[in-house]
């Protein structure tokens, strides 16, 4: 038990905690025994602040993979194992993860409790599409078996650890031919041309686009589109690359929007007017960030807020349209945007995804942008969707509520299970869940 001083990845929200390791379920009990309440926390990948408590229980030592079949591709690890080093030991067998977020570094605990989406939501689903069971253990200290049948795999997945500590995992993963991904590559020309490439490629594995949030009028929606599935040439192989303490603090220095506006004109202005294949390795299609540890730096000292929401698809056009016209006129642009096709709902109470298209935009932290979100939390639900609470670190209580309809019932199986009087995030008791 320590005392330590944490940022989020987003470095907006700053606490000082005390931090809480544990080797061995009854080392985990015994933390729990003590009346404090506390919240569960994994690689601090979260954006806000749902990993910080006065109390934090971390996970990030509890990560073995207890079991590994390489016949049927059915994997069982503890929960604070990171997909990096799930992927580590299962790409070399032919086998990858079903669903996965933008970054390797999540915990599996923190992507159940995130229930992570990835390119693939408009076909997959979310990550607790491909979870068989997992371990759960309750406020008093008891371990229960959750099943997808029972009532706190829907609050668990999605609950931003509000509904205990989970322990291990268990989930399918898919078959691969190879670790590279054979790439198409579009480029369009404005917002309904994204869409209709989104649309006419919907039956691929994967996309995503890159979003120009500068560009306006007749050009406003203009977009890099990138269609992915894994190849089939039988190369299987996955080395980790990290590139450790960049000098992203003094790049800071030179982000501005006069210069993201430059870098953006010159990004599109490259790519090749006619869509393009390519083959790159999966790591670089699915993690680009990933490569430097310290990425997150350079939106310098104050940070950044990353606003991630959604729309139902029958609002995305006009909305994103609407949203937009906001953040011109406020001319607080974002200095990176990107935007993804998502399918059906699933049924657990608090998972972001619904059937339409999300933005995730990155901003700097400071108080004209802050002003700015509220106001786009507003055209947000007037427009029937929602924002991310992984990446969330300011939504006010009412908002939020508004914008998860199955919130009530969230807050009943905390209270019906007491998790409500011993688990507790910053983020919870901003938003009254």
């Amino acid at each position: 038990m320590n005392k330590i001083k944490l940022n989020s990845w987003g470095k907006f929200t700053n606490i000082e905690a005390v931090q809480h390791d544990f080797k061995d379920i009854p080392n985990l009990k015994k933390l729990l025994s003590q009346n404090k309440s506390f919240v569960p926390s994994g690689n601090f990948r979260s954006y806000g602040d749902s990993a910080f408590s006065d109390n934090i229980i971390s996970c990030r030592s509890y990560n073995k993979i207890i079991k590994f079949d390489k016949l049927t591709g059915v994997i069982t690890a503890q929960a604070g194992t990171t997909l990096c080093e799930i992927l580590n030991n299962v790409v070399p067998h032919g086998w990858f993860l079903g669903v996965s977020p933008g970054t390797k570094y999540t915990t599996l605990g923190g992507a159940i409790a995130s229930d992570v989406h990835g390119k693939n939501h408009h076909l997959n689903g979310c990550f607790s599409q491909y979870l068989s069971e997992f371990e759960l253990m309750l406020h008093d200290g008891s371990v229960v078996t959750i099943r997808r049948e029972d009532e706190l795999f829907k609050a668990t997945c999605g609950g931003m650890g509000l509904t205990g500590i989970i322990i291990s995992a268990t989930m399918k993963l898919v078959k691969i031919k190879s670790s590279y991904i054979d790439q198409i590559t579009i480029k369009t020309k404005n917002l309904k041309e994204t869409f209709s490439v989104f649309e006419k490629y919907a039956n691929e594995t994967y996309s995503v686009a890159w979003f120009d949030g500068f560009a306006k009028g007749a050009d406003f929606g203009k977009s890099i589109i990138q269609i992915g599935n894994f190849s089939t040439d039988g190369r299987l192989e996955f080395k980790e690359k990290l590139i450790r303490n960049f000098p992203f603090k003094i790049l800071s220095f030179f982000l501005t929007k006069t210069l993201m506006r430059i870098f953006n004109y010159i990004y599109y202005s490259l790519t090749p007017s006619r869509a393009t294949k390519s083959k790159i390795h999966f790591d670089k299609f699915f993690y680009p960030l990933d490569l430097f540890s310290n990425w997150n730096k350079i939106y310098g000292k104050n940070g950044l807020l990353q606003y991630q929401f959604i729309l139902p698809l029958e609002n995305s056009y006009e909305g994103t349209k609407e949203i937009f016209s906001l953040i011109q006129q406020k001319k607080i642009y974002p200095y990176l945007a990107v935007l993804k096709l998502y399918g059906d709902e699933n049924e657990n109470y608090l998972s972001f995804p619904i059937k339409g298209y999300s933005l995730a935009l990155d901003f700097q932290n400071n108080q004209e942008t802050l002003n700015m979100l509220e106001d786009l939390d507003s055209l947000v639900l007037q427009n029937g969707g929602r924002v991310y609470l992984t990446k969330d670190a300011r939504i006010k209580e009412k908002n939020f509520k508004n914008m998860y309809p199955k919130v009530e019932k969230f807050i009943q199986i905390r209270k019906k299970y007491s998790f409500d009087k011993k688990i507790q995030s910053s983020q919870s008791v901003r938003i009254g869940i």
